[in-house]
């Protein structure tokens, strides 16, 4: 990313669509230098190393998701050893069942408006 560079800038989204474009024309079967012409690449390499990018940030997306989903299995196993002594009136289990809402509120992001008002 450019410095002082948005990360939604019109450069930074014409280049991520490119890549989606570049990365569906390969996994038609196109070549690299079919995906250099058809998109714009100066070349080959231009196209393969735009492959290699949008396949870097794809497998990170793709490690962020199973992270959050393993992280909220855990969230659930914790939430299913202590629900009932919270709801039993136990304040130890309570206050742990409230920092397991809060995590997981702040792991889906619906704590959002919270961290604004702040």
């Amino acid at each position: 990313m450019r410095r002082g560079e948005s990360k939604t800038s019109q450069r930074r989204l014409c280049a991520a669509s490119k890549q989606l474009a570049a990365l569906q024309m390969r996994k038609a079967g196109h070549t690299y230098s079919e995906i250099a012409i058809k998109l714009g690449y100066r070349s080959r390499s231009g196209a393969f190393f735009a492959l290699r990018r949008g396949l870097g940030h794809a497998v990170i997306a793709r490690a962020k998701d199973e992270l959050l989903t393993l992280e909220l299995e855990r969230l659930n196993a914790l939430t299913l050893a202590i629900y009932q002594r919270a709801i039993a009136g136990d304040l130890g289990a309570l206050n742990a069942y409230l920092l397991i809402l809060d995590q997981r509120a702040a792991l889906l992001g619906l704590d959002a408006s919270r961290k604004r008002a702040k």
